[in-house]
């Protein structure tokens, strides 16, 4: 009579515990899930634009495709063009700097008419190694009728085939602006 007692009295408080803890893991894994199912994509920060740039003069230009060709005199892969005249460059009295696609170029040195900035870019595969690393020379000149651009890359047939997709993916956007010193 006493095993029968035993028996009715229940589970054990460990029974319990590991009742408990189950209840538990499942609750913490249906939020989880929640979590997942309902996260949104979001931008934190901002991108380099005139929010932290102050646009210098009114060059907004812009490359669709690649005009890369290769100058047998200088050894390089070049793209040259002429827009209009740019009014309030002083490369005496201010610093500027050249933003490519909203990204500020590694070196940039103003003058008397003229900007020169190098934009440096890797291209990685995907096994995080570096397939290209170049740069693209970027020139402009001012002149009182007339703005001349230069763009041109030491890189070999490669480099510039990677700059030839970039360029057809991203564009390649020009913005001069006053340098942050």
């Amino acid at each position: 009579m006493a095993a029968k007692k035993k028996e009715q009295k229940g589970m054990a408080w460990w029974g319990y515990a590991i009742c408990l803890v189950i209840i538990l893991v499942a609750i913490f894994m249906a939020l989880d899930l929640v979590k997942t199912f309902t996260a949104k994509s979001s931008t934190v920060g901002f991108a380099t634009e005139t929010k932290y740039f102050e646009k210098a003069v009114d060059i907004n230009f812009e490359i669709e495709q690649s005009q890369l060709q290769y100058n047998d005199s200088t050894g390089q892969y070049e793209y040259s063009t002429t827009i209009k005249a740019v009014k309030g460059f002083d490369g005496q009295k201010h610093h500027y700097e050249l933003l490519v696609n909203n990204m500020p170029c590694s070196v940039n040195e103003t003058g008397a008419g003229y900007l020169k900035s190098e934009y440096r870019l890797k291209y990685y595969n995907i096994n995080g190694g570096v397939d290209v690393d170049d740069t693209l020379y970027i020139t402009f000149q001012f002149f009182t009728n007339k703005t001349e651009i230069k763009i041109s890359t030491k890189g070999n047939a490669n480099a510039v085939s990677f700059w030839k997709s970039y360029i057809s993916n991203d564009g390649l956007n020009l913005n001069v602006v006053y340098a942050k010193l």
